[in-house]
């Protein structure tokens, strides 16, 4: 999905921020609201932020999928999104060191990101099918579920047939598993095999006395 807000975190003022795995109704630190507003404040009251967690870089504070997210680098310089929801506590820290080349590393890909999933890596394309009964919502004057998202054309079945960029199969696969049947990846064939994959892994969860 689209991003619906972003704000880039520059140095050398330092906030540290300390995780914890735990789900957001588990979460009991400063709470959402607070943690979010205090994020933002450093970042829009202070002309140069950053923040650090255990020796990982932040990027980029961004609303994605109805989630605030922390783009980081790792210190082996892996890159990630880091829901803000999972921090437990965040304050201001004494370190003011930063190489601006980290943040400017990643200053084209913040443009393209497209959801958690995207990764700073070159696109590949995939051709999907939506079938009749939703290919409306798949036409050339109606709003994209992906940036990267294009018509391609509509065959005479009705079906639509588009494409959209991604990077890894994650970006891609739960979007499509939402459609189904009504979806269908045309190519490439290895994402069409991983799906299937998964599909099967499922069936096999559903014992013969469910089917109908």
């Amino acid at each position: 999905m689209r991003k619906l807000s972003t704000a880039p975190l520059l140095a050398p003022c330092f906030c540290k921020l300390v995780a914890k795995g735990i789900t957001p109704q588990e979460h009991t630190g400063i709470g959402m609201p607070k943690m979010v507003a205090f994020i933002t404040d450093a970042v829009s009251s202070l002309p140069r932020c950053f923040f650090i967690h255990k020796g990982v870089r932040a990027q980029l504070l961004t609303f994605m999928n109805n989630n605030w997210y922390l783009a980081v680098e790792t210190e082996d310089n892996e890159f990630r999104f880091l829901r803000i929801a999972f921090i437990k506590e965040v304050h201001y820290s004494q370190k003011i060191t930063y190489q601006r080349k980290v943040l400017e590393k990643y200053a084209s890909f913040f443009q393209k990101i497209q959801n958690p999933f995207t990764l700073p890596k070159d696109f590949q394309i995939a051709y999907l099918r939506a079938s009749k009964k939703v290919a409306k919502y798949f036409l050339p004057d109606k709003k994209p579920f992906f940036p990267s998202q294009k018509f391609v054309s509509q065959n005479e079945d009705g079906s639509v047939e588009f494409s959209v960029k991604y990077t890894n199969s994650m970006e891609i696969l739960p979007f499509v598993k939402q459609w189904l049947p009504d979806i269908e990846i045309v190519s490439p064939q290895e994402l069409r095999k991983e799906l299937m994959k998964d599909l099967q892994i499922a069936l096999k969860k559903y014992s013969i006395s469910d089917s109908f």
